[in-house]
């Protein structure tokens, strides 16, 4: 892979990182006169998206995702902190788009399931492919398809995988891993749940398995226990996740004390009020030279990270938090 050193990044458990800059060259988007009239009667505006790039080329991408995220709380935020005429940052964008997030019905995608859960959802913007709910990167029949991540890393990209919730939770789950429910996020849950995914079945095994093995050089998050269990079949069976990443070439960190509350936080989502600037000292405290790796970076880096909690917390009647999702 091009520009990628030896060493690779994970970190699992309650952690997180530094950020990395990116630096995209976007053109204004062309007049309406510039426009063909046919791909607008078609709904087909590539060439307007392709036109409107033009001349710049990003060097890295940084794709941040909202879980539970729409129109509707863009525009309670707006209001809020900008009132009704003011803007957001993001409202400034040259170009924007959107997506329907219907999910299908499972053996037969021709039916809509107008209700989605984040794992169809997510598939849905990880893949390009509509699936039915609980689907993590598979199609409406079970069949992986490639995400955008294992793309990026086809083409010599540095990738990572970052989220507040555990890394095997659906949203960021459907970046790196192909399992035909969301709830096989370790090998003993993949056995009764998935079998068809479980190593000793001849599968890719559960999510957490699939995330080592699609190698990610970033992976930061929560959900340490699923990689404390032990494989069940393979080269690395009767050995924990976390043992097979490290035979990978993986450097691993776990230490997930939270100095807030003096409590520690070890299994499953970060807490909320854990900030990425509270740990970027932590994670360099491990690595002088941050999560990003060797400086080099004639690739470009891939980075996705998904704020996998949104839909976790909204509020009650009371102002209390409500877990809206799985």
């Amino acid at each position: 892979m091009r520009g990628l050193g030896a060493r690779r990044w994970p970190l699992v458990g309650a952690i997180a990182l530094a950020a990395i800059a990116a630096a995209p060259a976007v053109a204004q988007p062309p007049g309406p006169d510039d426009r063909s009239d046919r791909n607008l009667a078609s709904g087909d505006h590539t060439a307007d998206v392709r036109a409107a790039i033009e001349g710049g080329r990003a060097k890295n991408v940084i794709l941040f995702i909202g879980d539970g995220m729409g129109d509707s709380e863009i525009t309670i935020a707006r209001n809020y902190a900008r009132g009704a005429a003011g803007r957001l940052e993001m409202d400034r964008f040259p170009l924007t788009g959107a997506y329907t997030t219907y999910a299908v019905t499972k053996g037969d995608p021709s039916k809509p399931d107008y209700v989605t859960d984040s794992a169809a959802s997510g598939t849905g913007w990880a893949t390009g492919t509509k699936t039915y709910n609980g689907a993590i990167s598979v199609d409406a029949f079970g069949n992986p398809v490639p995400t955008v991540l294992e793309l990026a890393k086809r083409n010599g990209y540095r990738t990572g995988n970052v989220t507040t919730a555990e890394v095997e939770d659906a949203t960021p789950a459907v970046l790196a891993s192909h399992v035909v429910n969301r709830d096989c996020k370790g090998p003993d849950a993949t056995s009764k749940t998935c079998p068809v995914n479980a190593k000793e079945n001849g599968g890719a095994g559960s999510i957490a398995e699939q995330l080592v093995q699609t190698r990610p050089d970033v992976l930061l998050g929560g959900g340490k226990a699923f990689f404390d269990q032990k494989v069940k079949a393979g080269e690395f069976s009767g050995k924990t996740v976390l043992e097979q990443a490290a035979a990978a070439g993986y450097q691993t960190v776990t230490e997930d004390r939270i100095a807030r509350q003096g409590r520690r936080h070890r299994t499953g989502h970060l807490p909320a009020e854990r900030r990425a600037a509270g740990v970027a000292a932590e994670a360099r405290r491990h690595d002088p030279q941050g999560v990003a790796g060797p400086r080099s970076r004639s690739s470009g880096q891939g980075f996705l990270p998904p704020g996998g909690r949104g839909e976790h917390r909204q509020a009650g009647p009371r102002g209390e938090p409500v877990r809206s999702d799985r």
